[in-house]
């Protein structure tokens, strides 16, 4: 009988978290919470289903033993039924410190001119400064400089605050064309993950009722601490859940947390030196990694979505990233762009078109070391999106690949049917834009690419082998494509590099094609480094692949 009601007493006794949100006090008695989106809404019991359980506990207490009752009466909290208790982050209040900042806000509001609307806290906030540790202001009028911005980020405040402040005026009198919105992270402090999910829902809701036009770019609270505190995991249980609010339509959800660390999960004091508020380093890394899908809803466009882009990775100042009207979707699409500081447009010079592999972007290929050897080499580097993260640049891969190594399966249904085809246009797409907007030489442009890229490498390679100096193919994932296409492109010079430890795809594949270009008695080279696996392959082979490309021009060696 225990036991079942030691069960019972689990499911019904609930924590009562604490009632007073960071730094503010309680909001007045009877203050309505806010509502909820369906989608990050916790499960709460009925009163009827309350009631029910209290009914089991009192028909329990009627029955027990008499140990047990002496124990109840000696201890009577040990067992109750706790409803659970509001949620503070739902309940709009605004701290009395906050209030000038309120009235700044308001004023801002009544001039009704803003275009880009900032919400959220300190770290919204602190986009304004000039000067300090954190000061974002030179970034904010870098990048969003050619729009009204309206900032109304407040530091201290909490998903409560915001509420508050959207009810009482902040939500009026603008007309933004979007709304960039990161808060709760000071909520971490009193409320839990769930809670603040909610609190978040409730400000992305009130912001869709307050400015029913605007498109929401709803950021994922940033990483803050050390790589152990707790709070990392509190955050990320955040992210996972008000991920759930993007609906494509109006609401639009990122997580660029991973640009503010290293390898190991530090955020570096150069980029947060509380480990918190952003540097202008900092900013600068944030604006980077929004500038392209803020342009596409100050545009009336919405930016690509997660299933398409791919991650956020930490993006090296000088590599940019643009955007182009892709005619066949309408639509417009990413692409990565480094420039050396040796070119000059008096100067004929050498570009590589780079190939990234599944699951990740453009941005992903050009990083070190690969920048390094292109700025000593004075490359050009151009990285396609290649149309969405799984396009395989038109190669004719066989998605269920032999035994021993076959490529992710799975991709969404949403992807049109000729994806494959719309990824190879995109990819030639950029190497014509390029090639426009620069003084190209015709004789020196090079490809290469890693995995799903190796293989688009080798397709494209074979497909327009008139327009490569070289070609380089690192693990490429060429399941079930034929070798023997190599014989297309009978004056391209070829390079394949494998790890050893590569276990996503086999050493198999690049093998064979170096066997057909021997077969064929074509320049090639197969590099197979012991050490590497599937991913080190890539910073491990690319000081090879430049200086194989440094051999090579069209028609012969350099």
């Amino acid at each position: 009988m225990i036991s079942g009601i030691r069960r019972i007493a689990s499911a019904a006794i609930f924590s009562l978290g604490a009632a007073l949100a960071f730094g503010q006090g309680a909001a007045p008695p009877g203050t309505a919470a806010a509502q909820v989106p369906s989608a990050v809404a916790i499960a709460r019991p009925s009163e009827a289903e309350v009631e029910a359980v209290r009914r089991s506990f009192a028909d329990y207490r009627a029955k027990a033993d008499t140990t047990t009752t002496a124990l109840l009466q000696k201890y009577p909290n040990l067992l109750e039924v706790r409803p659970p208790v509001p949620n503070t982050a739902l309940i709009p209040f605004l701290a009395p410190q906050f209030q000038a900042k309120h009235e700044a806000n308001l004023a801002v509001a009544k001039q009704g001119d803003a275009e880009l609307l900032l919400v959220g806290d300190s770290i919204t906030d602190f986009w304004r400064n000039e000067q300090g540790p954190f000061a974002g202001k030179s970034v904010l009028e870098k990048y969003f400089g050619k729009w009204k911005v309206a900032n109304f980020g407040i530091a201290g405040d909490t998903t409560q605050g915001v509420l508050y402040r959207l009810q009482h005026g902040e939500g009026q009198g603008l007309k933004p064309r979007a709304i960039m919105v990161m808060i709760g992270t000071n909520n971490t402090a009193r409320n839990s993950a769930a809670e603040i999910a909610e609190g978040i829902g409730a400000v992305v809701l009130q912001l869709q009722k307050d400015f029913p036009e605007a498109k929401i770019l709803l950021l994922g609270v940033f990483p803050r601490g050390r790589p152990n505190d707790p709070v990392r995991g509190t955050i990320a249980e955040i992210n996972r859940t008000i991920g759930r609010l993007e609906d494509n339509r109006t609401v639009f959800f990122l997580d660029i947390g991973r640009v503010f660390l290293d390898g190991g999960g530090v955020i570096s004091t150069d980029i947060m030196s509380d480990g918190l508020h952003p540097s202008t380093k900092g900013y600068e890394l944030w604006a980077r990694a929004v500038i392209s899908p803020i342009t596409a809803l100050m545009e009336g466009r919405a930016p690509l979505d997660a299933s398409r882009r791919g991650p956020v990775f930490p993006v090296d100042p000088r590599v940019q990233e643009r955007t182009y009207h892709f005619a066949d979707t309408n639509e417009a699409l990413p692409y990565a762009l480094f420039v050396s500081s040796k070119v000059n447009k008096n100067q004929k010079a050498p570009l590589i078109l780079m190939l990234h592999g599944l699951g990740v972007n453009h941005l992903f290929m050009p990083r070190e070391p690969a920048l390094e050897l292109a700025e000593q080499g004075g490359y050009i580097l151009a990285a396609p999106m290649g149309f969405n993260i799984r396009g395989w640049y038109g190669a004719p891969v066989q998605l269920r690949g032999p035994p021993g190594g076959a490529p992710p399966q799975g991709a969404p249904s949403a992807d049109p049917t000729n994806l494959r085809e719309l990824s190879e246009k995109d990819a030639m797409n950029v190497l014509a834009l390029v090639r426009k907007e620069f003084n190209i030489d015709s004789r020196r442009i090079y490809l290469m690419g890693h995995s799903m890229g190796g293989a688009g490498t080798l397709h494209l390679a074979t497909k327009y082998p008139r327009v490569w100096a070289a070609v380089a193919a690192m693990a490429p994932a060429a399941f079930g494509m034929d070798p023997q296409t190599v014989a297309k492109a009978p004056k391209t010079p070829f390079l394949l590099v494998h790890g050893g430890k590569d276990t996503l795809v086999p050493a198999s594949i690049s093998q064979g094609y170096a066997e057909a270009l021997k077969s064929h008695r074509m320049t090639y080279e197969y590099e197979a480094l012991a050490d590497a696996d599937h991913g080190s392959v890539i910073p491990a082979g690319m000081p090879k692949v430049f200086a194989f490309f440094d051999r090579y021009a069209k028609g012969g060696t350099r």
